[in-house]
């Protein structure tokens, strides 16, 4: 699977869980914009690329930007690790591999993947990302 298509396919689904696409990005939290990105989550990936003076205006620009450093930092774009590190943090993904398994308990991973079965079929299809349903659940094979 192209890394370009399966970022692109992540990042609605995130942008969808994050804000609606959109329609509500007053975040409880200090989260910013229709991604839900932290400022200082933004300045660490811009920091990891080297990005010191510029400004990354666009919320497209900074989920790509923000994308990017935590595929970086987790060492996969497995979308649901992805996912989980979106809301969590890149630094919060366990590193043994063992309890990465966890990872698919995790609530937001479940809406993620819920999603990704509704409306993604690039990412539903990814051979590196493989599933089945039992009773509307996802399970990871």
């Amino acid at each position: 699977m192209n890394y370009d298509i399966q970022k692109i396919e992540t990042l609605k689904v995130i942008r969808y869980l994050e804000s609606n696409n959109g329609k509500y990005t007053n975040h409880a939290s200090s989260a910013q914009g229709e991604y839900g990105i932290m400022p200082k989550s933004l300045e660490d990936a811009k920091k990891s690329f080297k990005y010191k003076n510029t400004k990354v205006n666009c919320d497209d620009s900074k989920a790509s930007l923000y994308y990017d450093f935590v595929v970086k930092t987790i060492g996969t774009n497995d979308p649901a690790h992805v996912a989980y590190s979106w809301l969590n943090g890149p630094y919060k993904l366990p590193k043994i591999p063992f309890r990465r398994q966890n990872v698919f308990e995790h609530w937001y991973v479940k809406r993620f993947n819920k999603k990704v079965l509704a409306s993604s079929s690039v990412l539903r299809n990814l051979t590196d990302f493989p599933f089945y349903t039992v009773k509307n659940q996802i399970v990871r094979l």
